[in-house]
């Protein structure tokens, strides 16, 4: 691990920060300075709070345009994957509570003081997730963006299942003393997977919605098949201990989902229908990605796809 300490040029990273805002990035500078000023414009006082972006690059080279705030750290993980990129973070962290988000993400100015809020006035709280908003980059929604709005980053589900997204989550450093770190074998998932040991461990869970990240939903084929690869690889190697055959796509995944159908089509009567039919398909499509990811990871003996 490789620390760059923008603050303790000008005294800030000398006092004790009561939250560590843990951001791991990987080739995507321009969102992480969008999502750094978003992080500026916070309603705590700057010393209350520590960034600490996690640079999961080949290369140890940070861009001349990088707007770090004085508040900012950059620690270096080589190893690929965002969650071992958040391990080397949360070892760094000086914080009392992490708060997780993506480079690709806009916090809400009260995004810290709203999941802050929920800590101190509840009892033994332990997790919160916050809401993601999930937004088109384009000003209209088309059939890949509805797609990816309907079938990822529904935080409210998850936290009724005990688990949220990295994308939007909050937790007391504690707890990472119990429950472990995350696990780096994986380019997707590990925030389920961890989140479900986390409530093997009795530490509870809550969902505040004032706590609020936008999120930039993903527009094409290409970005949809990557993040559906990325699922079946986690997916793939959470089987790794069952026979090849028992880890092969079910037969369910061959035909349209009629669930997934109803939910696109009832998800915002303002997109037109056609946009709506259009996400079905691309539903249909991403069903057979997943397939055909699952034989090339189990026939043909393929590592996990990063991208």
């Amino acid at each position: 691990m490789a620390l760059q300490d923008v603050g303790a040029e000008v005294g800030l990273t000398t006092m004790t920060p009561t939250i560590s805002v843990i951001i791991p990035t990987f080739e995507d500078w321009d969102g992480l300075n969008n999502c750094l000023a978003a992080l500026a414009l916070q309603d705590l006082n700057e010393s209350d709070y520590e960034i600490i972006v996690a640079d999961n690059n080949r290369e140890q080279r940070l861009p001349e345009n990088l707007a770090l705030t004085r508040n900012t750290r950059v620690v270096w993980e080589p190893k690929p994957g965002s969650y071992a990129a958040r391990n080397t973070a949360i070892k760094a962290a000086r914080g009392e509570f992490i708060f997780f988000t993506d480079s690709d993400c806009l916090p809400s100015k009260s995004w810290l003081s709203a999941g802050l809020a929920r800590f101190l006035k509840e009892e033994g709280c332990e997790r919160v997730a916050g809401k993601i908003d999930v937004v088109p980059l384009k000003s209209k929604w088309n059939g890949w963006s509805v797609y990816d709005r309907v079938s990822n980053l529904r935080q409210d589900e998850y936290v009724a299942r005990g688990h949220a997204a990295t994308a939007n989550l909050a937790v007391r450093k504690s707890v990472f003393g119990r429950v472990g770190l995350f696990r780096e074998d994986r380019f997707s998932g590990g925030d389920l997977e961890w989140n479900r040991r986390a409530t093997v461990e009795n530490v509870p869970i809550v969902f505040e919605d004032a706590m609020t990240v936008r999120h930039p939903a993903r527009e094409t084929y290409s970005d949809c098949a990557g993040k559906v690869r990325r699922i079946a690889g986690a997916r793939f190697a959470a089987k790794s201990n069952r026979p090849l055959l028992k880890r092969m796509p079910r037969l369910k995944y061959l035909f349209p989902s009629i669930r997934n159908f109803v939910k696109i089509w009832g998800n915002d009567k303002n997109v037109p229908a056609f946009v709506r039919l259009r996400a079905m398909l691309c539903d249909y499509q991403m069903g057979w990605v997943y397939n055909a990811e699952i034989i090339r990871l189990g026939f043909l003996g393929r590592a996990p796809s990063r991208r």
